[in-house]
């Protein structure tokens, strides 16, 4: 029994690293190369996930400017889709892009979750 604990012991270890290992880490801060091709869908697509499929529209240029981007929720409507109690007050979410070898890398700080960007080109800051 003393044995079979410490080989359970043993594998959750070993899980445990190779779960940390597969986790993406955010490299250098950086902004989009290339807005057509999809990439803003895809990008829309990622942060409406990330905020737990929110409906969300994103401006063609998003992230090529600058490596952060702010999420204002939606505010609340009324039964015949006029605003209804003023403003919301919540905080808005924040995303960071950023560069990691090739891989374009969007970070929910929120919950610090990172995705990847299959579609997205993009440069670092310091590459100005």
């Amino acid at each position: 029994m003393h044995m079979l604990f410490h080989m359970l012991k043993f594998f959750c270890l070993a899980l445990l690293a190779s779960s940390c290992a597969t986790t993406l880490k955010a490299g250098e801060p950086a902004v989009i190369t290339n807005s057509g091709d999809g990439v803003i869908s895809e990008l829309t697509e990622v942060v409406s996930e990330a905020m737990n499929g929110a409906k969300i529209t994103l401006a063609h240029d998003s992230l090529s400017k600058t490596n952060t981007l702010f999420i204002e929720r939606a505010p609340h409507k009324s039964l015949a889709h006029n605003p209804a109690m003023g403003r919301r007050m919540d905080m808005p979410d924040h995303f960071t892009l950023s560069k990691s070898g090739n891989a374009c890398l969007l970070t929910h700080t929120e919950s610090g979750k990172t995705y990847r960007l299959k579609k997205a080109k993009c440069r670092t800051l310091v590459e100005e």
